[in-house]
């Protein structure tokens, strides 16, 4: 990828926010704004923590180390069972793809 932009990131869905209810004190700091019962994250500053995050995954791959791919069981707001969640397949395909361990929720 040649550059990681803000819009690429609200394209792609990240995770943009959540429930306010269910927040964690520690997370204050990547909030931008509350609306509507949920709490916006500051997409400036995931932005900034996943370029962060794949150049420490291009020197852990450039070395040949490990990375494992780790997915998590879907929660009931997200509609969706450890049976068809979407995700762990795509999860699945790319560890495999790059010769990588990988768990996702239907992982036995």
């Amino acid at each position: 990828m040649k550059s990681l932009t803000k819009k690429h990131c609200l394209r792609s869905q990240i995770h943009l926010g959540h429930l306010s209810s269910e927040w964690n004190p520690n997370m204050s700091s990547f909030i931008l704004g509350e609306r509507d019962n949920l709490h916006i994250f500051d997409v400036s500053q995931t932005l900034f923590l996943l370029k962060r995050a794949l150049k420490i995954i291009k020197e852990v791959a450039s070395k040949d180390g490990q990375i494992l791919f780790l997915g998590r069981s879907p929660k009931k707001i997200a509609k969706v069972t450890k049976q068809n969640n979407p995700y762990d397949k795509i999860l699945e395909n790319a560890a495999i793809q790059c010769y990588q361990p990988y768990i996702t929720g239907q992982t036995k």
